[in-house]
């Protein structure tokens, strides 16, 4: 059977989220190796806090009669990437990384007919298959969008966990729905009974194609000026921000959100500046455990720039590993891919 054909969505400008006030709070989770843990303990102990932290549950307590809390299946759909908020702060999740370690505390027992209410980051055009939710107990969660600057709700999905002991979870499918950031933000609205506890929600969807929007070159770090500062040495990396701009010469912030949320790649000028020994430097989005391949090499004391693309993360940041030298760098970004 073939896919349901998606209109094409125009490129998106830079729009700021109108982003929700938490009504309530969350449990953290997060994903590791295909399944989720409570936020404060390892995969391998997802039913063990560690020494000296309260046991995960509701208000930081095991539940009575839940018995033990434990690790809840979760398989990735090939194809597909996620976006996700998690923990009593509903701050962004990235369910591809290392476990969250935040400390479980807050909120405690809801009354009944309790909710929660996040918006949640997802990439201009992306097309909406699933709908992921955890928590202690029977839980519900609903996807909706509201217009900017109109408060009203359009339902998108839904996904509910039924009752049992530990932590429960439940998936459901969605019928393509895609996203327009020139127009809405997408809302999460989560219920649950009431001494249940919603962990994370999660949104699986299918990459739009990438639009390229240029832009008047713009600076979004230098490491003489902007932190972290001095230059990067053989064997470091660092995970650097390209949302915001600088005025040259400074590290004082020219332009918040140049790099607007939902950008997924930017192309950009690398140069090196400072240099010492041989060496070179290898650009990756953030998050990225090790060097890929070489972005710009040099031997002895020079200035180089190169210019190239790289894919962003979830928080618009790229990661820089150092290899053979010293070096100052600076990025300039030519434009960014929504």
């Amino acid at each position: 059977m073939t896919e349901p054909t998606v209109p094409s969505v125009p490129s998106v400008p830079s729009v700021p989220i109108d982003r929700r006030r938490l009504l309530a709070g969350l449990g953290g989770a997060a994903v590791v190796g295909g399944a989720v843990v409570l936020a404060g303990s390892s995969p391998a102990q997802a039913a063990s806090p560690r020494p000296g932290r309260p046991a995960p549950g509701v208000n930081g307590q095991r539940d009575v009669g839940r018995g033990p809390l434990v690790a809840a299946a979760f398989t990735p759909t090939p194809g597909l990437r996620y976006a996700a908020v998690s923990g009593y702060g509903l701050k962004s999740w990235d369910p591809t990384s290392a476990v969250t370690d935040s400390p479980v505390s807050g909120a405690g027992p809801r009354p009944g007919g309790a909710f929660v209410t996040a918006d949640i980051d997802i990439p201009h055009a992306a097309v909406i298959k699933e709908l992921h939710v955890w928590g202690t107990g029977a839980v519900s969660a609903t996807l909706e969008v509201q217009s900017y600057g109109v408060y009203v709700w359009s339902q998108v999905g839904n996904v509910s966990a039924a009752a049992g002991l530990g932590l429960q979870y439940g998936m459901a499918a969605v019928a393509d729905y895609q996203v327009n950031r020139n127009l809405e933000t997408c809302l999460w609205h989560a219920s649950m009974a009431s001494t249940d506890a919603i962990s994370s929600l999660l949104v699986g969807y299918a990459p739009g194609l990438l639009n390229f929007v240029p832009i008047t070159p713009a600076r979004v770090y230098d490491s003489r000026f902007v932190s972290p500062t001095g230059p990067m040495t053989s064997g470091t990396n660092r995970t650097l921000s390209v949302a915001n701009s600088y005025g040259p010469g400074s590290g004082v912030i020219a332009v918040h959100d140049l790099v607007p949320v939902g950008a997924g790649a930017i192309s950009y000028n690398l140069t090196v500046t400072g240099t010492s020994g041989s060496g070179y430097l290898s650009v990756n989005p953030g998050g990225t455990p090790a060097v890929t391949s070489s972005s710009i090499n040099w031997s002895g004391s020079v200035t180089l720039a190169n210019g190239l693309a790289v894919a962003l993360d979830a928080n618009r940041q790229i990661k820089v590993f150092c290899s053979g030298g010293t070096a100052n760098l600076i990025v300039d970004v030519l434009g960014y891919y929504v």
